[in-house]
């Protein structure tokens, strides 16, 4: 069986359930215990992975035709992301298919219209703003947008991400500005590239994205302000405010309307218990028991060792760590404990990780403290009154976006999509059988050299070696070999073969350096080492084959020593690691798959 575990990627849920009723409304008895006893609304599916990549930011979705699209941003350096594509199609899924938008890159979601067959997208980075447009026949394009206003110059800008919507005939585009003159939320038409002249709506200034819908023939605005959500109206004779509705640290709402309802869902905080000391010890006896090795402390309390890197340390004598005492680990380096962290159990894998994140980024350390995780609340608007807040238990580290579609077998009113960026507790679906290594050899590189121990006593020959290759059904895989020859020098200057002790890792990587898998070899040898490995790669995929970590131990010069000065056992066993040990230098071949 297929076990959970944490996983950080784009995640979506749907609901399809009964109407949602007021607090102090006609919710059946059953209704009413469930919601109270855990907090989940009934209707909500589990949420389900349905893209992974690492640095995804700010995913928005809508419904363009009868597909949902989704424009979302990948890190580029900051807070910037640039702006990706992807197409979900009922009954088929989600496909990565639509690619970069243009080269547009946004600080926050951007802002989604879908009208007369094209899909249009707002984004927003140091607060100017720019419109991409997709025509039907899928090629993306920038539409130059200038302002009307005579009182601005350098484009059309906004200090939080604006909102359109399509409404009578006209684009309407809402957008905020800060500072003592003219501040808050304007509104302003678009028509052809040109913003008109805005008309102010409030001098309330939000905290976060703005929010708008058609709905019931009139437009309607949310924002969130310190905690409350605010509700505007505009039903053709100017903008009122319809409610402002107290919501838990409620904060970038995302709206959609379905079965005749606004729906708005936010972040909201929620508060978690965590032994941040307990975590750091259960962190160090995962280590140990994954690496089978020891962590030290360097003997000053500032740096973190591996058992390797304590055996070549030569400052002051490192100290092992016990997984009870951490009351020095405060002092220690955490940002290597993070990394390596990251590197053995992955993102997200323990709620330690992210406190510790936080704690590198300023956070107060509490040995009893708490962990704040960003969750969803959402509530609906039925024409004459807003629900009340209905919690949803999701790890959302970015707002959350709605969108409206069918599946076959739904009903009329479809199901509400909603997504989010964050980390859950995943179970992977069983994977499928191997596939058997091919014979056809596609692709071939290696690399070769030769490293001495000190004073060239002793030496390792070594090679790496990578092939790509096909099996009949198509599948690629690389093969990775590794070879390695000992020699000794004795003490007339000749070469001999030597035998020993041969320790390494090979690791495939992504060219961004991603962990793909970590071969380890730890074998005895007389002489010479040959072992391999093999992976199931992707056609059309550039990768990396590493060998690191690598050390020849032993050997003919254990315990003995080419110093003639070296007269007792005890000056022997020193000299140990001085003449049989041989460091083997980092190998790396970055090697190409077909796509065919």
């Amino acid at each position: 069986m297929t076990e959970a575990v944490r996983r950080r990627g784009l995640w979506q849920t749907w609901f399809t359930g009964s109407d949602l009723k007021a607090p102090d409304g006609d919710r059946t008895a059953a209704e009413t215990s469930a919601v109270a006893a855990d907090d989940v609304r009934i209707g909500w599916s589990q949420p389900e992975v349905f893209n992974d990549p690492e640095g995804t930011l700010y995913p928005r979705i809508i419904r363009h035709g009868t597909d949902v699209h989704m424009l979302y941003g990948r890190i580029a350096g900051g807070n910037i992301a640039k702006l990706h594509h992807s197409v979900y199609t009922p009954g088929t899924g989600w496909r990565a298919d639509g690619g970069k938008v243009l080269e547009m890159y946004s600080e926050e979601a951007p802002a989604l219209l879908s009208s007369d067959g094209k899909l249009y997208a707002l984004a927003r980075a140091a607060s100017h703003v720019r419109l991409a447009v997709l025509d039907p026949a899928g090629s993306w394009s920038e539409v130059e947008l200038t302002v009307a206003d005579a009182s601005r110059s350098g484009g059309f800008q906004s200090s939080r991400m604006p909102a359109m919507t399509y409404h009578k005939d006209q684009f309407h585009v809402l957008f905020t500005r800060e500072g003592i003159s003219g501040a808050g939320v304007k509104h302003s038409i678009l028509d052809g590239g040109v913003l008109g002249e805005p008309v102010h709506v409030t001098d309330k200034e939000p905290d976060s994205r703005l929010s708008l819908v058609t709905y019931d023939g009139a437009l309607h605005l949310m924002f969130t302000r310190q905690g409350i959500l605010h509700h505007f109206v505009n039903n053709g004779a100017g903008w009122a405010e319809q409610a402002t509705i107290s919501a838990p640290t409620a904060g970038s709402p995302g709206s959609a309307v379905y079965d005749g309802k606004i729906y708005t869902a936010y972040n909201i905080a929620v508060d978690t218990p965590l032994d941040l000391e307990r975590e750091i010890s259960a962190l160090i006896e995962a280590w140990r028991a994954a690496s089978d090795a020891t962590l030290y402390d360097d003997g000053s309390g500032r740096a973190l060792l591996t058992e390797r890197e304590a055996r070549y340390s030569r400052g002051a004598q490192p100290v092992p760590i016990a997984a009870a005492d951490v009351t020095r680990l405060p002092e220690i380096e955490r940002s290597r404990l993070y990394a390596m962290g990251i590197n053995k159990f992955g993102e997200g894998a323990s709620d330690f990780l992210t406190a510790l994140q936080q704690y590198m980024q300023g956070v107060p350390y509490n040995k009893a403290g708490t962990l704040r995780f960003s969750q969803v609340g959402y509530q609906v608007f039925d024409g004459v009154s807003w629900s009340g807040s209905t919690h949803i238990p999701v790890n959302a580290d970015t707002p959350p976006s709605l969108a409206v579609y069918h599946e076959k077998g739904d009903p009329t009113r479809g199901r509400l999509m909603l997504n989010y960026a964050g980390t859950e507790s995943w179970t992977p679906p069983p994977p499928p059988p191997p596939q058997p290594v091919g014979s056809k050899v596609v692709a071939a590189k290696k690399a070769s050299r030769t490293d001495y121990g000190i004073g060239s006593w002793s030496k390792t020959n070594h090679t790496l070696e990578a092939e790509v290759r096909r099996n009949d059904a198509g599948c690629h895989h690389i093969v990775a070999k590794f070879a390695a020859d000992a020699y000794w020098l004795d003490t007339f200057g000749v070469a001999r073969r030597d035998s020993g002790r041969i320790s390494a890792r090979i690791k495939l990587t992504t060219t961004d350096n991603r962990l793909i898998d970590d071969f380890e070899i730890n074998e005895a040898f007389s002489h010479s080492v040959r072992r391999q490995v093999a992976w199931e790669v992707r056609a059309g995929t550039t990768y990396n084959v590493i060998l690191t970590r690598g050390e020849k131990t032993l050997g003919a010069w254990f315990p003995n020593s080419p110093n003639s000065s070296d007269r007792t056992q005890e000056e022997r066993q020193a000299t140990v690691n001085r003449y049989s040990t041989v460091e083997l230098a980092l190998q790396t071949i970055t090697i190409d798959v077909p796509s065919t």
